[in-house]
């Protein structure tokens, strides 16, 4: 327990670490202080991303949690086969390009069974 814990920590302290976390919680910081503070300006949000939402940012908070989960769980059960998708393949809610999504997904298995001599019928 006392190892999951210290791993955890590390990968948290790599996140934490990100310029594009930084900026994250720069923001919610502001908007945090400006809620507290009748005085606030609102100048400094100039600073932000032109079109950056509220949505991209619950997006984009989810996505790194999630990949936090995911480097902790495949380092505590390292696969036989890993099958990696890029991230900008499609976005959260591109339901409509589910097919050509599934179609990636059978295209990266088939090459990543066939550099590890499995077929997609035999078990590994």
């Amino acid at each position: 327990m006392e190892e999951w814990a210290d791993r955890f920590r590390r990968v948290a302290a790599n996140v934490m670490d990100r310029e594009a976390m930084k900026a994250l919680v720069a923001r919610f910081d502001r908007a945090r202080d400006r809620y507290f503070d009748d005085d606030a300006d609102d100048s400094d949000d100039e600073s932000l991303p032109p079109g950056l939402r509220k949505a991209d940012v619950l997006t984009q908070s989810i996505e790194v949690m999630q990949g936090v989960l995911t480097r902790y769980r495949l380092a505590s059960y390292p696969p036989d086969v890993l099958i990696a998708i890029s991230r900008d393949a499609c976005r959260s809610l591109d339901f409509h390009r589910a097919e050509e999504m599934i179609a990636v997904g059978r295209a990266a298995t088939i090459e990543a069974l066939n550099l590890t001599d499995l077929s997609p019928t035999q078990p590994a």
